[in-house]
């Protein structure tokens, strides 16, 4: 038995869930490059300054893809780049994120991970 009303239980499990951070690891010829935070509904990756990703490799285009929070969850999505992206051994266009995810831009590597 709870000791929760049902009210305040599924409030509690909507705060949990709210805390969980869409995040992407981000490495570089070996080196963690730093954390990104998936915030707001797109972000734009790709070796352009404007970009809200920045890319390192030289094989990554200017824009490379873009990252679009859809029906609830991130979608990466080739924006018809040279090298393309890369699900592990696999070349995708688009694809919903799975925690987990190994992802690869050129020779940048993204890890898409949930921080709590």
């Amino acid at each position: 038995m709870s000791l929760l009303s049902r009210e305040s239980e599924a409030w509690w499990r909507r705060a949990a869930k709210s805390r969980v951070e869409p995040t992407l690891v981000h490495l570089y010829d070996g080196a963690l490059i730093g954390q990104y935070t998936l915030r707001g509904l797109e972000v734009t990756v790709g070796r352009e300054a404007t970009s809200g990703l920045v890319l390192l490799s030289s094989r990554a285009s200017r824009h490379h893809a873009r990252f679009s929070y859809r029906r609830g969850a991130w979608v990466i999505v080739d924006a018809d780049s040279r090298h393309g992206i890369w699900l592990g051994p696999v070349r995708v266009h688009s694809v919903s994120l799975r925690e987990g995810d190994f992802l690869q831009l050129g020779d940048d590597i993204l890890t898409y991970t949930l921080l709590r």
